[in-house]
């Protein structure tokens, strides 16, 4: 099995979350969803919860189909969650999000993800300087390093920008070259 196929440890999922500019607590993992498991269950600052799911090379488009049922799933039990757990501060009546993470993304799954409403966030997994980051393609911009927040000893992962990450997701597809001519000449222009 490849590098592309393994998930990364919870260890360092729970750090890269907490690093992000809008942080992700992490709450559970191998939670039983829709027919399948979810990779891990996390909630923002306001008390939204965010399922987050983890692509192996090749299956990001899956991994986004899956993560778009498991949101619809989640969507009406959030009460239930909040009931079971109140000290988790799940906010029942925020709409899940989601993230789809994993090192390489078709173009396909991110223009996807970039339409839904709400969006579900697509983030490239990757370790700098020996430390798990994620770079959200439709993150806030610029490069900036978090403010620290108290009782934080280490500092936080950063957020790179789509500026400033990768210019795309992955190679583009060998073949496709555009055919498209539009018969204007520059007269018409």
């Amino acid at each position: 099995m490849s590098e592309e196929s393994h998930r990364p440890a919870i260890h360092d999922v729970r750090r890269a979350l907490l690093g992000l500019r809008e942080p992700l607590d992490l709450l559970a993992e191998d939670v039983l969803g829709l027919g399948a498991r979810i990779d891990w269950v996390a909630r923002d600052p306001l008390g939204g919860v965010t399922l987050v799911r983890w692509a192996a090379a090749g299956e990001d488009l899956a991994a986004l189909a899956d993560l778009v049922a498991q949101r619809a799933w989640l969507a009406p039990r959030l009460p239930d969650w909040h009931q079971l757990a109140p000290e988790r501060q799940i906010d029942p009546e925020r709409a899940p999000s989601g993230l789809v993470l994993g090192l390489r993304f078709d173009p396909r799954t991110s223009a996807a993800a970039a339409a839904l409403a709400p969006p579900i966030e697509v983030g490239r997994w990757m370790h700098i300087d020996g430390k798990p980051r994620i770079w959200l393609e439709n993150g806030p911009e610029p490069w900036d390093e978090p403010a620290e927040r108290e009782g934080d000893t280490e500092a936080r992962s950063p957020v790179l920008s789509r500026a400033d990450g990768p210019s795309s997701s992955s190679p583009p597809a060998e073949g496709l070259v555009s055919r498209f001519r539009t018969l204007l000449l520059d007269g018409d222009l």
